[in-house]
């Protein structure tokens, strides 16, 4: 998603140069350019929502828009280009944007009798709409659509993006949170130039650096010992010592598309959401820690024993799939000193492609899972303690939603066919008004499932794997929706309500809550035994190491 801010500063500055030259052959040399990026697939993304959002605010202040161009002209890859980038804001500035918007809307400009960028596809809303109301709610669509292809795109490849974009010492940990990949979705580093210093390193013995950085180091006076040696290594505390490690897709990493971005609200947020791929994994049921409650399992896990504070790694990936375990995810891991807490969760993206030939066989699942395994094995601490999950029954989607109104106005139903259309659906495959489809795709996600099972009852297989204790789980959302039900709620507020597909923030916490008692009740050696020293812990480092 960072080529999406690159390509979309270009765009605004290419066409305030259009205005005043020959606009044949600058449409030419812009669509060579956006090809040359192979940014098609994200070209009306970056053409209509940023001309979108200067026409209908830029009036109420012109600085604040020039400082955004500015800001997102530090998103490029290079030196030069931050600078070429700088120089073409400060040379047409957005008045001049202005000027051309005051004769073209965004919709013609990107639209195919300008620039050719946007397909057109038709929407039907629910009530009748003025002109200039179905222009802005169409561009809207059309933006949500781009934003979502990155999810449907099919690519395989490793992604060059999964490591921190600071981290001075190579360790994969990070002293900041604001960039790609960096301390929401790995414990922050506390010393950035010590490969030896990070969450889930082993301190040395004798407590005189904090090389796990979870706050607790120096010298007990009284026993004369490491604080980590009293108060996290007895048998009972180290019971519940976890590094917690997330491998899966984006609804592991806490995708979500903001509401209030369609009343182009809050649009600060968009270079470094944009940044973050669109995902809020420290608002995840696995390792969230902001703006959750106390609401996931590394929370959890943080007040069970206090030695395991900031000690996390979410390394789920957009569009991952369970062969992506083996080809990059578990790569992309720090080896922890520390038994791992590790989920394995893809819940969906194996079934999601876009025919039913095209979904992964129950073998090729088996056997891909059966690859991350020994990769896993060969890189945890002995005692890991690793939860397969189960695929999610999509079904639950279009049955909930299909006739509601999305927030643009028009059914789901309308908005998943304007996703086809614009070749953007993350899943056709349950994202369509074919029940017939939709059911062989729940059918053949429950035999995905059931080749998980096999692997954790097979006695033979697991004991090659001595460093893994191995359970399976169902992915939770018929818990939930049997509480709900009880509760009298409705199941629609566990789907985020822009693009229809992803788990809310608010079914985050409830996965959490029952993912957690399902395997407390089950399989209490998991989490282990409270630290009793939790209060000395407390009250003797008050103040732990920031997120």
């Amino acid at each position: 998603m960072q080529a999406t801010g690159c390509v979309w500063l270009f765009v605004l500055c290419f066409v305030s140069f259009v205005v005043t030259t020959n606009v044949s052959h600058h449409v030419e040399r812009l669509e060579h350019v956006l090809r040359a990026n192979q940014a098609d697939g994200e070209a009306c993304l970056v053409c209509e929502v940023g001309l979108a959002i200067i026409e209908e605010n830029v009036g109420q202040n012109v600085e604040f828009w020039e400082d955004f161009l500015l800001r997102m002209c530090d998103l490029l890859p290079t030196i030069a280009e931050r600078s070429a980038c700088k120089v073409a804001v400060s040379a047409f500035g957005v008045d001049v944007i202005i000027h051309l918007l005051e004769t073209y809307n965004p919709d013609y400009i990107c639209g195919p009798d300008l620039l050719n960028i946007c397909q057109q596809c038709t929407i039907d809303f629910v009530q009748p709409k003025t002109k200039q109301e179905r222009i802005a709610l169409e561009l809207r669509s059309r933006i949500i659509a781009n934003l979502l292809l990155p999810l449907s795109s099919g690519s395989r490849e490793v992604p060059p993006d999964m490591l921190p974009a600071e981290d001075v010492d190579g360790d994969y940990f990070s002293p900041v949170n604001n960039l790609r990949r960096t301390a929401k979705w790995r414990g922050r580093d506390c010393d950035d130039t010590s490969a030896e210093i990070h969450a889930g390193y082993k301190d040395v013995e004798d407590g005189s650096l904090d090389n796990n950085c979870n706050g607790i180091f120096g010298v007990n006076s009284k026993t004369g010992n490491a604080y980590e040696e009293d108060y996290c290594e007895g048998s009972v505390a180290f019971s519940s010592r976890r590094s917690i490690v997330m491998f899966g897709d984006s609804a592991a990493a806490g995708f979500r598309i903001p509401v209030e971005w369609l009343n182009l609200q809050n649009l600060t947020t968009i270079p470094e959401t944009a940044i973050q791929e669109l995902d809020f994994p420290h608002m995840s049921w696995s390792t969230g820690y902001e703006h959750i409650g106390n609401d996931s399992v590394y929370l959890y896990m943080r007040e069970k024993n206090l030695c395991n504070h900031i000690d996390f790694q979410n390394l789920a990936k957009n569009g991952a799939v369970m062969e992506d375990l083996a080809e990059y995810q578990v790569d992309s891991m720090t080896p922890s000193a520390y038994p791992l807490l590790a989920f394995i969760a893809y819940i969906g993206n194996d079934v999601c492609d876009g025919s039913l030939e095209d979904m992964t066989t129950p073998e090729e699942f088996y056997n891909e899972a059966i690859t991350g395994l020994d990769k896993l094995n060969a890189v945890a601490a002995p005692g890991s303690k690793v939860a397969l999950s189960g695929l999610v029954d999509g079904r639950i989607l279009w049955d909930t939603l299909h006739a509601n109104i999305h927030p643009l106005g028009m059914t789901y139903e309308d908005f998943y066919n304007v996703l086809t259309c614009t070749g953007a659906n993350p899943c056709w495959t349950w994202l369509n008004s074919d029940e017939a489809v939709r059911n062989a795709t729940s059918a053949r996600a429950k035999e995905l499932s059931e080749e998980l099972k096999k692997i954790v009852n097979d006695e033979t297989l697991t004991s090659t794997w001595p460093n893994l204790d191995l359970v399976y789980i169902p992915f939770p959302v018929e818990a939930i929706l049997n509480w709900m039900t009880a509760k009298g709620e409705n199941p629609a507020l566990l789907i985020e309500p822009v693009d229809g597909f992803h788990p809310s923030q608010y079914a985050h916490r409830l996965i959490a809550k029952v993912v957690w008692e399902l395997i407390g009740t089950k399989y209490p050696d998991f989490f282990g035994q409270i630290n009793p020293h939790n209060p000395l812990i407390a009250s003797t480092f008050p103040n732990p190491p920031p997120y």
